[in-house]
């Protein structure tokens, strides 16, 4: 799959009842770029936090998890993590480098197909890039989701790719007392993903079993996927 450059968005809205699911490939890995912005209320008072992480993720249905790498700021914060879900075995890897330690806990959700839910009323088609000739543009479709994401209730507008169904753009939107507005493009996208790195999944030998491990990542694609 060729590596994919989002220049513009030009959405066309549609409505459509969807007859059948359609789903992203099984095995992939994609590259992600994500930008948001966070206002909090802390002590009485709003405070606005930025925050930007450069990612890789990998999906991989046919043994039941995903992984993460990621480095992102928030605010004047540097962190490098790891995140593995392995959704069979019900364990959350939380490998944080910056701090050389890793934390295992306990899960209850299972594996969250990336589908185009069966009947949706909200579907929208895209164009992305400028050159719609044959060859230069990438047709896209869109579709709202809302998950519970470590406790907090997240709107995400996904949009994959009309022909394999990959994601390649994600807005993510706070719905609690934070509000908060994630814009994430995807690229670079291989599937499957190559044999050589499923050694992604595998966790280091020493993690620490915590009772739970509240914190998530700020990309729209941990959201997605509940990392």
């Amino acid at each position: 799959m060729n590596v994919l450059t989002l220049i513009a968005v030009v959405p066309v809205v549609v409505a459509v009842a969807m007859a059948k699911q359609r789903c992203a490939p099984p095995s992939w890995r994609v590259r992600e770029r994500a930008i948001g912005f966070t206002v909090s209320k802390i002590n009485g008072f709003y405070r606005g936090f930025n925050d930007k992480d450069i990612s890789t993720v990998y999906y991989d249905k046919l043994n039941g998890r995903s992984a993460q790498l990621v480095n992102y700021t928030i605010g004047d914060d540097y962190e490098s993590k790891k995140v593995i879900v392995d959704y069979s075995a019900g364990k959350r890897y939380v490998i944080n480098y910056k701090k050389n330690e890793c934390l295992v806990h306990s899960i209850t959700w299972g594996f969250d197909e990336i589908c185009i839910p069966d009947y949706s009323d909200k579907i929208f088609e895209y164009v992305l890039g400028l050159d719609t000739s044959e060859g230069g543009h990438i047709d896209a479709v869109g579709f709202n989701k809302r998950v519970d994401y470590h406790g907090d209730h997240t709107d995400l507008t996904v949009t994959l790719t009309k022909d394999h169904y990959v994601p390649v753009q994600v807005l993510k939107h706070g719905l609690d007392d934070d509000t908060y507005l994630t814009v994430s493009l995807l690229g670079d996208v291989v599937s499957p993903f190559p044999p050589e790195e499923s050694d992604v999944f595998t966790p280091p030998n020493d993690c620490t079993k915590a009772e739970v491990v509240s914190h998530g990542l700020p990309g729209a694609m941990a959201t997605l996927l509940r990392h």
